[in-house]
């Protein structure tokens, strides 16, 4: 009975140290373990923390950059709004030199014609060269208008000869790429040749869709430029109708005030006349 109570003693010391040691060596894998998860969070956290700044920065850097170009972009509009503003007075100045000294002209030019025939035959003649160069500078404008825009449409029909030829060649060699690589990876694996067909079939479609993208924005910068020239050629065509309006306006009033004035140099002569009798009687 003692030596079993011994060995029950024995037995409960070497279980007690082996518990303590077991849960010694727990503890100190759980503090390792521990030790290496904090470590792994804290790199984690660390490049996460990088990573975001990284972003901030770049997006700073972006915003800036957006921000100065459109300051520049206001300040040469500014400027370009100035420069057109300066442009237009001084072609308005430059308009009224030129009509003053026109008109200075056309007084020296009145005093020293007294005759009325010759007066005549020089108001029809600067009226007939007025009417050719409006129908010359109508002709040429209109020439030069059917002139550039038969230019475009010839551009616009070989431009889209090109992109047609060129979009088919394109499906062409797509579809001979496909054939190939079908043909080559025939004893590949299914999901191989999906993949690349798939790839093939994105590239051409991105790729068709650049190609209508760009045609429709040619087409309409061309409709653009059209447009403008028909602006100019009827704010030209107007701007010659309002001239050749004040020009026939101003003979017309100067033919009135000219003929008022002898009728009233006539009729003073004949009342002096008349007064003169009647002063004699």
């Amino acid at each position: 009975r003692v030596r079993m109570v011994q060995s029950q003693s024995w037995y409960h010391s070497q279980r007690t140290a082996v518990l303590c040691l077991q849960k010694n060596a727990r503890s100190y894998a759980d503090q390792q373990a521990f030790n290496k998860t904090k470590s792994a969070v804290i790199c984690i956290q660390r490049l996460a923390r990088r990573n975001i700044e990284r972003r901030r920065h770049d997006a700073a850097l972006t915003i800036q950059t957006v921000n100065r170009r459109w300051v520049a972009r206001k300040a040469y509009m500014k400027a370009r709004a100035f420069i057109i503003f300066m442009q237009s007075c001084h072609r308005r100045k430059v308009l009224q030199e030129q009509y003053h000294s026109q008109r200075c002209a056309a007084v020296v030019i009145q005093k020293n014609w007294r005759s009325c025939v010759t007066e005549m035959w020089y108001i029809d003649t600067i009226l007939l060269t007025l009417s050719i160069q409006a129908a010359f500078r109508r002709h040429r404008e209109e020439k030069k208008y059917r002139k550039v825009r038969n230019a475009s449409l010839v551009v616009q029909r070989s431009v889209r000869m090109h992109l047609a030829r060129r979009k088919f060649m394109t499906v062409a060699n797509a579809v001979m790429l496909i054939q190939s690589s079908w043909r080559k990876h025939n004893s590949c694996r299914k999901n191989k040749a999906s993949v690349i067909i798939q790839a093939q079939w994105r590239a051409y479609h991105q790729k068709f869709r650049f190609l209508v993208m760009r045609e429709d924005v040619m087409h309409i910068q061309a409709r653009i430029r059209c447009f403008l020239s028909e602006r100019k050629y009827r704010k030209v065509r107007y701007a010659s109708v309002v001239i050749q309006r004040n020009l026939r306006s101003y003979f017309a009033q100067k033919q009135l005030s000219r003929a008022r004035a002898a009728a009233t140099m006539i009729q003073a002569q004949v009342r002096q006349y008349f007064a003169c009798i009647d002063y004699q009687i």
